[in-house]
Order: structure tokens, then C-alpha cells, then sequence
């Protein structure tokens, strides 16, 4: 017995061991012996006994939650133009991103974008897909090919966005707003009616351009464990001999230590794990890093930028502010403030009919 503690001439507290229980049952004669306590594994398997269907539910329970974050619920393609949208969901269900499926990763993300924007040169400028709990924001900038030199008599140049005016260059027409003017989308910037001193309108058409500060809210991701593997071109023609999990190379002049393989089988026993296999291996650049959440920040900053400068439109990045920030087990998300300069010029026609008349 490890410990006795008399409670009364009939009671008696014993702590003993559980393999000495067996022997206190044989020898116990009148006496009536109760289990009041368990301790070590005992405690646990009794705990895990008495409430095995409560634990059985929470954990049936986190795990359906577990699989459920990972599916995606919807998908909102962010752009005021319908076509633009549903091109976008079109190219995505081209890559396996649609209602309830498997979220993808980090890096599969970053090549469906960069296919994307490979498919649609000529339509999009920038595409950025962020993951919003159970959902997927993508947010598009379609590109805009506009003639700088524009000799359209009956256009205006109207501000693209909302934007603060930092510099006006007016080739043709009549400046109607000043710089640090806020501007929405669609004002009047360069008028291409000209008023003469007499009254009359003269409709010589505007050409020029107009930068502005634009703002935009960003939400980006980062992983803390990143990996990436890219080709680089570099191709091995190799003869291998493969025995017992051991590969014997011949004929290639040197193997490479990362790479991808195609393998043509040439020889194999049908009995033994022995076979000689014709290998075209492709050298790989992997990029394996692990970041603190300080550097996983940091480098989501950048990303953000590298992002918006894509944007041929976007001249430079005026400042950036961190207004959220969440951390997860494998990533860091944020939520940026990002102040730009950009190029705003966008043409409309001249819509006053009365004044062409004139």
C-alpha cells in the first residue's frame, strides 16, 4: 500500500497500485471495497470512458469546422464592368476556383493569377486574389489603351477615379480644375470646348494627361513557411539503373541536386524491385524559407507594392498603412491603406449637343 488514512473503527482510505487491486479484492474477506479515486493514466482512460461521447461530438465537431474553413462559400469578382466579371469567373473555373472546393495555396494562387493575366494581356492590367474567411475576393484592374495624342474633336479628359489632382498637362483645351482639386470619377478635367472673351464655344477636342493621388484598401496574405520551385531550363538526358531504393546513374554527365523527372522504363524484373529507366531530369530553383511574423509582414508589404506597380497606370507608392493585421498558425493577413500616384486620364465625349452646334 503507498498510503493509509483511517477514517473511522469501519473506514479505511488505501492508495495502492492498480496491479495490487486484483490481490485486495482476493483478500478483502467481509470488507467492501470501493474505487473513490484514479490517478495517472488510470484518471485519464476513466476520463476519456465516462465522457467518451461528449469528446467523440467536440471533436466530430472541430473537425467538420476545420473542413468547412477550408472550402470556399463564394467567390466576389470586384469590377464595375459585367463582361470584365464574368470573364474573370469564366478563367477561374479554368483553374478550379469555384463554389465549394478545397481553398489552394499560397503559391497556387500566385500561378492562377499570373496565367490569368498571361491569358488576357490585352483586357487586364492586374488581378489579386485574397482570401477572406470562407470566401475569395478578386479584385481587377482592366487595362484601358488610350491615345495620349488623341485628335478626337469632341472629347473632354475626365478623371478615371477618384483622386486628388497632383499635375495637369493640358495639350489641347481648356483647364476647368486646379492641382489639389478632389476630383470623382468622371469630372470634367481638360474641357474640349474653349470659351472664347465674345461668349462663343469653340470645340477643338482635349488632349494631355492628368495625374492624381488615388487611394486604395488592400488586403493581402503571407505565408510563414514559403516554398517555391521553379524551372530553369537546364535539362540532364541520364540512363538510371534503379535497385532495392538506390538509383546507379550512367551516361549523364552530372545529376542535378533539385530537380523534376520524366521517366521512360526500359528494362524490369517482374520478382525483384529492379529496373533501368531512361530519365530526362529538369533543374530546379526551390526557394524554401521559414519567416518571422515581423519578416511574413514585411514581405507582405512588398508583395502589396510589387502588386499595385504592375499597374502600368500606377507611378509610384505614396505611403502605406497598416490598418488590421491577424495571425494565423501558417500566415499573416493584412489590410493596407495604400496611398498612390497615378495616371487618371480617361476621354469621354463631348455630351452638350447645343455647343457643337455653334
Amino acid at each position: 500500500m503507498i498510503d493509509v488514512r483511517i477514517i473511522n473503527y469501519k473506514e479505511a482510505y488505501i492508495k495502492i497500485y492498480y496491479k495490487d487491486y486484483a490481490k485486495i479484492k482476493k483478500i478483502k474477506s467481509i470488507y467492501e471495497i470501493k474505487i473513490i479515486n484514479r490517478y495517472g493514466k488510470l484518471k485519464i482512460k476513466d476520463f476519456f470512458k465516462k465522457n467518451r461521447y461528449i469528446l467523440i461530438s467536440i471533436f466530430f465537431g472541430i473537425g467538420v469546422i476545420y473542413f468547412l474553413s477550408m472550402i470556399v462559400f463564394d467567390i466576389e469578382v470586384i469590377h464595375s464592368n459585367k463582361d470584365i466579371r464574368t470573364l474573370i469567373t469564366n478563367e477561374l473555373k479554368n483553374y478550379g476556383i469555384h463554389k465549394y472546393i478545397i481553398k489552394k495555396s499560397y503559391n497556387e494562387i500566385e500561378k492562377i493569377e499570373d496565367k490569368i493575366l498571361e491569358n488576357n494581356k490585352d483586357r487586364l492590367e492586374w488581378i489579386e486574389i485574397t482570401e477572406n474567411g470562407s470566401y475569395y475576393i478578386v479584385r481587377v484592374e482592366e487595362r484601358k489603351i488610350k491615345n495620349d495624342t488623341n485628335t478626337d474633336s469632341n472629347n473632354n479628359i475626365v478623371s478615371k477615379k477618384n483622386a486628388i489632382i497632383t499635375s495637369i498637362i493640358a495639350n489641347k483645351g481648356e483647364k476647368v480644375k486646379k492641382i489639389n482639386d478632389y476630383v470623382s470619377a468622371g469630372d470634367v478635367i481638360i474641357s474640349g470646348s474653349i470659351t472664347k472673351p465674345d461668349g462663343s464655344v469653340i470645340i477643338s477636342g482635349a488632349s494631355g494627361k492628368v495625374c492624381g493621388e488615388v487611394w486604395y484598401n488592400v488586403r493581402v496574405d503571407y505565408p510563414l513557411v514559403y516554398k517555391e520551385e521553379t524551372l530553369t531550363g537546364k535539362v540532364e538526358d541520364v540512363l538510371t539503373l534503379n535497385i532495392f531504393n538506390k538509383k546507379y546513374y550512367f551516361f549523364g554527365n552530372k545529376t542535378f541536386k533539385t530537380y523534376d523527372v520524366e521517366s521512360k522504363t526500359i528494362l524490369s524484373h517482374n520478382l525483384l524491385p529492379i529496373n533501368l529507366t531512361f530519365d530526362k531530369q529538369y533543374e530546379l530553383n526551390v526557394i524554401d524559407e521559414i519567416y518571422s511574423v515581423e519578416e511574413a509582414i514585411d514581405m507582405a508589404i512588398e508583395k502589396a507594392k510589387k502588386k499595385l506597380l504592375s499597374n502600368s497606370n500606377i507611378l509610384n507608392i505614396n505611403k502605406i498603412t497598416i490598418l488590421e493585421k491577424n495571425m494565423y498558425p501558417s500566415k499573416v493577413s493584412l489590410k493596407l491603406f495604400i496611398s498612390v500616384q497615378e495616371d487618371i486620364t480617361s476621354y469621354e465625349p463631348i455630351k452638350n449637343d447645343s455647343l457643337l452646334s455653334q
